[in-house]
């Protein structure tokens, strides 16, 4: 039986599910595929291979997708046969340049993203005020953000879903830890569009080197009736091992065999099976930005899913210019009865590449003192169009961009003479893109804090919490005003009364200042706005004691 068909099926019998068949359409659409599962993970490998960014990786991939993958799936993959990096990978003298631009994507975005803040309660006005709550010693004793910031974000960008896993090792820490899990590590099993099971997967090697195990982790909700008629659910969570009959178990779609976990030596002492009662979470966060309607194979939808063509046309563009601008490279024709001659050999000693120099005068002689007239070298140099390629990468490049960013946000097309405004109006699609990565991440955090702080409690009390915790998460604006513009629009705000000193306070300064300089610095608004002012009055007009054009007195 495949791993991943065990998985379901264990899931459907806790649950009291049937297992459904698929739609005509799902059907229609498997007709030409022989191995779905090794379809899913030849893609998630490709997706990471190209966000890596090395040329040598890329060339590897396909490479080998060329020789024996496609040859899997001889249908599925007819398109990629003609990619750019597979055609190439047969030939030898060609120059191939990788662009870069999927990972300068992904990092952009996360850049744009940045870390949040978080608290357990209201957070505190500044960053530099921040008292240490039972949140952020949990976050960080694991060093929880690094993993958010290098790991969680751009993998699901990337690879389109992962996901948080919450544990306890006494022997690493006193506070529960997150571990993040990327896509090929990680299987969600759906219920009514939610997810009511997750495999976690793990690789370990046993006593014997030689054979490897997959250590799976079965997590799942139960539900039950307890005494009073009340339906409760328990957490279930099963560990168990598997070996594939070759001898190394595979990837999830393989056939496998249980094996002991006691052959695992560093699960020697794990419990295989863990229930606890009436709790309603799987102490796992799945992490997916965007789902994917019609490949339900997949946990997400990567951003590259609708990128990889334009990601080949792009290279072989830059590629293609490199090839020609190497081919445009002047030519030089020596004539060797002008050159130096080795003593030894009687061979002409060929010139240095760089730094040549030559002298010759009329009626002079070549390297064996007969006089010649013709010329020592010929330089000829083909005119060859390289501006054509730069356009159409450009061209490609706003492809590429399309529906996830704005050009403007990777410096393309932005003149010099750009006001902010004109600015922020190009990086529309930007601000959309990392408004919707924020919504989804402060949902994740949220309730992934919750089951760090429910874990929290069992450590120290001996019952998990069942909460409801008060977590906050707070992302920056992206798309946040310069200084001097939120300075006029602000103060003309603040001036005509439409809108409090507090709250001119939040959007001018936001976190910037610690409580002494907020406090200061609001004391002084406060006693240098006037409200009673009536709007367009000139809010430093009379602050001297003199009125200037009054009703007694005409102006000069």
């Amino acid at each position: 039986m495949m791993l991943m068909e065990y998985m379901r099926d264990k899931a459907l019998r806790y649950e009291g599910g049937l297992t459904k068949g698929g739609s005509p359409d799902e059907v229609s659409r498997l007709t030409f595929i022989g191995n779905e599962q090794s379809v899913r993970d030849h893609k998630l490998r490709e997706y990471d291979v190209w966000y890596g960014g090395d040329g040598d990786e890329l060339l590897n991939l396909y490479n080998k997708s060329n020789m024996i993958d496609y040859g899997l799936e001889p249908w599925y993959w007819k398109n990629a046969r003609s990619y750019f990096w597979c055609v190439s990978s047969t030939e030898d003298d060609i120059k191939r340049t990788h662009s870069g631009q999927p990972r300068n994507i992904v990092d952009t975005l996360c850049g744009l993203v940045g870390v949040p803040r978080a608290a357990l309660g209201a957070l505190p006005r500044s960053k530099s005020s921040r008292q240490t709550d039972r949140l952020s010693e949990i976050l960080d004793s694991c060093r929880f953000w690094d993993a958010y910031s290098k790991e969680q974000v751009p993998l699901t960008l990337v690879e389109g879903w992962g996901c948080w896993k919450v544990s306890w090792d006494l022997a690493l820490s006193d506070h529960p830890f997150a571990s993040y899990y990327p896509a090929q590590d990680v299987d969600f099993i759906y219920r009514a569009g939610k997810v009511s099971a997750i495999v976690f997967r793990d690789w370990y090697v046993g006593v014997d080197p030689t054979k490897r195990y997959l250590v799976t982790e079965f997590r799942c909700l139960v539900p039950r009736h307890d005494g009073s008629g009340r339906l409760a659910r328990d957490l279930r969570i099963e560990t168990q091992a598997w070996t594939a009959a070759g001898g190394g178990a595979d990837s999830g779609d393989s056939i496998i065999i249980p094996a002991d976990i006691r052959e695992v030596p560093e699960l020697a002492g794990t419990e295989s099976e863990i229930v606890i009662n009436d709790f309603r979470s799987l102490l796992a966060e799945p992490c997916v930005f965007w789902r994917d309607a019609k490949d339900r194979t997949m946990g997400g939808r990567s951003i590259f899913s609708n990128k990889i063509e334009l990601f080949d046309d792009l290279d072989q563009e830059l590629s293609q210019k490199s090839n020609t601008v190497r081919r445009s490279t002047p030519e030089e024709l020596f004539d060797t009865d002008f050159l130096q001659r080795d003593p030894e050999t009687n061979l002409p000693i060929m010139p240095k590449v760089y730094d040549r120099k030559y002298v010759s005068y009329a009626g002079g002689g070549d390297a064996n003192g007969n006089q010649i007239s013709r010329m020592p070298v010929q330089t000829t140099q083909p005119q060859l169009n390289i501006s054509q390629y730069s356009e159409s990468a450009i061209a490609t490049l706003s492809h590429i961009l399309s529906g996830l960013m704005s050009p403007a946000t990777m410096g393309i097309g932005v003149a010099a003479q750009s006001t902010q405004e004109s600015q922020r109006e190009k990086e529309k699609v930007t601000v959309s893109t990392v408004n919707h990565i924020d919504c989804e991440e402060e949902r994740i955090l949220k309730d992934l804090f919750s089951d760090m702080l429910s874990c929290d409690d069992y450590l120290r009390t001996g019952a998990m919490g069942k909460g409801p915790y008060d977590v906050t998460v707070q992302f920056s604006d992206f798309s946040d005003k310069s200084f001097e513009d939120k300075e006029k629009s602000l103060g003309d705000a603040l001036a005509n009364g439409a809108i409090s000193p507090e709250m001119y306070m939040k959007k001018m300064y936001g976190d910037s200042l610690s409580d002494d300089e907020w406090a200061q610095e609001l004391d002084y608004l406060k006693k240098t706005h006037d409200p009673s002012k009536q709007q367009g009055e000139d809010p430093l007009s009379g602050l001297d004691g003199s009125q200037e054009g009054g009703k007694d007195e005409p102006g000069m």
